[in-house]
């Protein structure tokens, strides 16, 4: 999966076919979500793919704070979510190294609200932790 993409460029996204669940099905897909907190976009990624590797592009939008992908099959109901973990990534600054402003915020939902839509496991915990962290000091 993609590393370190920066908002409005196009990042390639590659998946191991042959070391997956999918690795005897025909029709894999990966469906790209941009997410800015509380709102989240699904796009499909057009695939091609040789020897057991599928590669792709997607634009990342200008307002997006993370990006995560889904990978399915159309022959299964089943996903890859990475144990649980699911496959994305936060979007970065120019220095790659530091996330965009607004990224905790959209941690926390990816955590919480989108854990469905992502197939990752629902971690309320984690996702107030870091709203605490966020918030720690704000009057309100």
């Amino acid at each position: 999966m993609p590393e370190k993409p920066l908002a409005g460029e196009t990042m390639t996204v590659e998946y191991a076919v042959a070391k997956s669940p999918f690795a005897k099905e025909k029709d894999v897909y990966i469906t790209a979500y941009s997410i800015i907190a509380d709102k989240i976009k699904a796009m499909d990624v057009d695939l091609s793919g040789q020897s057991g590797m599928l590669k792709g592009t997607i634009a990342v939008p200008a307002d997006a704070k993370a990006m995560y992908f889904v990978v399915g099959s159309s022959g299964s109901e089943a996903k890859d979510n990475n144990d649980d973990k699911g496959w994305g990534t936060p979007v970065y600054q120019s220095d790659r190294k530091t996330p965009v402003a607004g990224y905790a915020l959209t941690e926390a939902a990816i955590y919480s609200r989108h854990s469905y839509y992502l197939q990752t496991k629902r971690n309320d915990s984690e996702s107030s932790r870091i709203f605490s962290e966020h918030f720690q000091g704000v009057d309100g």
